[in-house]
């Protein structure tokens, strides 16, 4: 049998074909907020998508005001399969002679739809019908003259069917206002009365409490006569519940709404305040109506949010025509972690895109029981993908591939590194990465045996056949021009899938000037100082980041200005603040013993009865070479501080105690007073920083505080019972009273010592 021979060429040949198939990238995407490409509507809906609903067996219902769907007549409804194909097997003929709003899904596999039609498949259906799960109209669901436009539909546990929109008359002319139920069959539920209703007949979002109340939500400032402004909590039987109370609520427009488990309300909308709160787009309130304060998204979004959604963990997303959240782009859709700070992890890359002819706006979202997050609005392409109008992301990620830099600045003419961080999930058999870099930076020394290509302006890695977690480096060199803010931008390409670089994107020009020298003229004036001081201590914001303000930089300031005020940047000592050196420098060691002689010591009881309040005492000693130093100190939220000493300040917002400026070398004692909530149980943290010159030292000593319910009996006296012959004991031995015995086992506050906190302990005990 004679072999096939291969000459030189064509084994050459061979060689870069498969290296090629080695770089092309998957088709599939499985990272955190990446599109997934097993999900493909091929050209969608031709216009917007107002709803989304996903059946259980996971097929997806859309509505909007489209009128085909990827080219086949599809009248403002339609489902798709679980890949994104049309599903055929559901044809609702003409389908609405209008636009679709809402969608809610029966348990039976009915499709509940609300909108601005007035016949479906040609049949009378006014802003509200039922289909079968064919999507034909369901017959059996009569409303007759029905609403003009509902904008949401809701159906209870017990079948009745909430609609919300902007009418004043259902079914045969009955008026209600923006609100309405309707029993079953379609018939108006006449049990169900608001009375006057939403004042401008506005309701825009419908959601139903699981004790039966409802909450409703749009553009009206008053119900049934009664001022409520864009938002109202109705008990079962449509009247206001007056236990809800928003106070002077959203001053614009709310667009959705929706019940987290614990039950807190999420809303999203047009607003920028709530209750007088600067609450840019998004909120979330207590329930009672209350603004929740600890959900702070900072500045929010810079436009509307039209959709939210919660998933199982908590996190929060939500979706609009937004390009940022809190200054950070995030464009169409964000993920929110519970306390209202953007969840980085999520990382959407370029977002939804917008067209001459459209906006990037996502409207509607929906939840599969995967965890996928099926989206619909007025984009075309997402992440940079082509999807037009409805796309899928998914929330697995088969490999983590995180950007940091270091320095975390850059100068010019300067080098930096960049590190890139693989943690590949199990399984992975490998992966390739490409970095996209800034134009005209030199990029040297790269790890891993990657290149650099020159036409494309990118670093490339792999195949990287080492699964373990590991650390991939690159060095750039920057041009002496080189001025403000690059981004960079990276794909991760492994098995079937294609995954978006995430951490840090945006190398910021290393700071010239240290923030608080407003006139860059490299001094610093006492003015200045104070004035940075001040905006630190308080929590404002100051016009020059970075914001918050970090304490090392104020006390970075506070020791240039008593070494001279005039200052020089140099980054060979360090990254900001330490990069700020005072212009008479002698040698480093000048500069870099703030800390070696300072200390900070925290005293405190480690363990109290919850509601009892109690001192913290911090003992702060600087180095004799200190010029300046402040304290601060993070206490567990919810806990109330009082009596703080030397001046020092509480910011209920962060949780934070804050003491100075000080300058010079004198030691300082330090108090405050903290009194945790009755309810709190269990052991708490107390943390925090005293910063000497710019450097920061963590505070030693106590750091835990143990709360208990009373279990301690207080008997000092051992007489089987705790009474206030136990306080006068406990407070005679703080006097000093050395001969009298006690029963130390009966310490209330864990101190290992009997004293004025245990008398004050067993007061509180004897008063529950």
């Amino acid at each position: 049998m004679e072999r096939k021979k291969f000459s030189f060429k064509s084994v050459c040949w061979m060689l870069i074909c498969a290296a090629a198939m080695l770089w092309m990238p998957a088709a599939a995407v499985y990272a955190d907020g990446d599109l997934d490409t097993t999900f493909d509507p091929g050209t969608g809906p031709n216009n917007y998508v107002y709803a989304v609903a996903v059946q259980p067996d996971g097929k997806i219902v859309i509505g909007g005001s489209f009128t085909t769907v990827s080219g086949v007549s599809r009248s403002g409804i339609a489902r798709l399969n679980i890949d994104g194909s049309l599903d055929t097997t559901f044809n609702p003929g003409l389908g609405a002679s209008g636009y679709l709003f809402s969608i809610a899904v029966q348990p039976d596999g009915k499709i509940l739809i609300g909108g601005g039609f007035s016949t479906f498949n040609s049949v009378s259906r006014y802003g509200v019908a039922r289909l079968n799960t064919d999507g034909s109209l369901d017959m059996t669901f009569d409303p007759g003259s029905g609403a003009s436009n509902v904008y949401s539909v809701v159906l209870q546990p017990d079948g009745k069917v909430l609609i919300g929109g902007n009418f004043y008359r259902v079914v045969n002319g009955t008026y209600r206002y923006g609100i309405a139920r309707l029993n079953a069959d379609g018939s108006l539920d006449t049990t169900f009365d608001p009375g006057k209703g939403a004042d401008s007949r506005s309701v825009d979002e419908v959601a139903l409490q699981p004790d039966g109340k409802i909450l409703i939500v749009g553009g009206f400032s008053t119900f049934n006569s009664t001022s409520r402004n864009r938002i109202a909590r109705l008990n079962a039987n449509g009247f206001l519940d007056t236990s809800f109370d928003p106070g002077i609520g959203a001053n614009d427009d709310i667009f959705w709404v929706t019940v987290q488990s614990d039950g807190k309300i999420l809303i999203g909308g047009e607003f920028s305040t709530f209750n007088n709160e600067i609450r840019q787009k998004i909120a979330r309130l207590n329930a009672d109506g209350s603004l929740d304060t600890s959900f702070d998204p900072g500045s929010g979004t810079d436009k509307n949010v039209y959709s939210i959604a919660v998933e199982s963990d908590g996190k929060i997303l939500i979706g609009g025509d937004f390009k940022t959240f809190n200054g950070t782009e995030r464009k169409g859709i964000a993920r929110l972690n519970a306390d209202g700070s953007l969840d980085t992890t999520f990382d959407i890359g370029a977002g939804t895109a917008e067209s001459l002819y459209s906006s990037n706006a996502v409207k509607a979202m929906a939840l599969q029981s995967d965890g996928k997050i099926v989206i619909g609005g007025d984009f075309t392409k997402f992440n940079e993908i082509t999807r037009n109008k409805v796309a899928r992301l998914t929330s697995d990620a088969p490999i983590s591939v995180i950007r940091s830099f270091s320095p975390s600045c850059y100068l010019a003419g300067s080098k930096l590194t960049v590190m890139l961080t693989a943690t590949p999930a199990a399984g992975t058999s490998n992966y390739l990465i490409e970095e996209t870099l800034p134009a005209g930076w030199t990029v040297s020394n790269i790890s891993h045996n990657g290149t650099y290509d020159s036409v494309k302006k990118r670093v490339k890695f792999g195949p990287v056949f080492e699964t373990p977690s590991q650390t991939l480096t690159y060095d750039l060199t920057f041009p002496s021009t080189e001025t403000g803010d690059k981004t960079f931008s990276g794909k991760v390409f492994t098995d079937n899938a294609i995954s978006t670089v995430t951490g840090e994107k945006v190398l910021t020009s290393c700071l010239q000037y240290h923030p608080a020298d407003k006139d860059k003229n490299f001094s610093l004036s006492a003015s200045e100082v104070a004035a940075y001081g001040s905006a630190w201590k308080k929590e404002t914001t100051w016009d020059i980041p970075p914001n918050p303000i970090p304490i090392a930089y104020v006390t970075r300031a506070g020791m240039l200005w008593q070494s001279g005020e005039a200052y020089k940047l140099d980054t060979s000592i360090g990254e900001p603040p330490l990069c700020w050196q005072k212009k008479a420098t002698r040698s480093l060691r000048d500069e870099t013993t703030a800390n070696s002689a300072s200390s900070a010591v925290r005293e405190c009881p480690s363990s109290c009865l919850a509601g009892q309040a109690f001192t913290v005492t911090l003992s702060i000693t600087p180095d004799n070479n200190v010029k300046s130093y402040a304290v601060e100190e993070d206490t567990p939220p919810g806990w109330k501080v009082s009596s703080v000493s030397n001046s020092g300040e509480f910011n209920d917002k962060r949780n934070k105690v804050k003491f100075g400026l000080f300058t010079g070398t004198e030691a300082r004692t330090l108090t405050y007073q903290v009194t945790p909530p009755p309810s709190a149980t269990g052991e708490f943290d107390l943390s925090g920083v005293a910063s000497f010159d710019g450097e920061n030292l963590e505070i030693s000593g106590n750091t835990k505080v143990k709360l208990g319910d009373g279990a301690i009996s207080g008997d000092m006296n051992s007489d089987d019972k705790t009474d206030l012959a136990d306080v006068i004991l406990a407070l005679k031995i703080s006097a000093g009273f050395s001969e009298l015995s006690v029963n130390l086992s009966a310490d209330m506050n864990g101190d290992g010592k009997i004293g004025v906190e245990d008398a004050l302990c067993i007061l509180q005990k004897l008063s529950m």
